[in-house]
């Protein structure tokens, strides 16, 4: 059984891309950061592993709760995944941290969700 049989997971991959806007009070050009609406990567092997379970949890804000996640995500060497990139998985959104090439053999990245319900 080969590692990429090990993935069982499928997610999709945004990529922060980076436009130049001309600011129309100022005149002067700004870059704006965003993200596309179709994701970059499609259907990406990968293996989420939750971390930090007693960090995990639902928070009662005033009018939404707040959630904490944070998994550890295995990817292949080849996977495109850079920092700050969005990774869609079951239909919620994280956001990677700096990812880390292991032994030129996967891909490890920490993703993490600080959002609304």
């Amino acid at each position: 059984m080969g590692y990429i049989n090990l993935l069982s997971d499928r997610c999709f991959i945004y990529h922060l891309n980076e436009i130049e806007s001309i600011n129309s009070f100022t005149f002067i050009d700004e870059i704006d950061f965003v993200y596309n609406d179709i994701p970059d990567e499609l259907t990406v092997s990968c293996y989420f592993v939750p971390i930090d379970l007693d960090e995990e949890s639902i928070i009662n804000n005033e009018p939404f709760f707040l959630v904490h996640e944070k998994f550890r995500v295995f990817f292949p060497i080849n996977t495109d995944i850079r920092l700050n990139d969005l990774v869609e998985w079951n239909g919620v959104k994280y956001k990677a941290e700096k990812p880390m090439v292991k032994r030129e053999h996967h891909i490890e990245v920490l993703v993490k969700r600080n959002s609304h319900l």
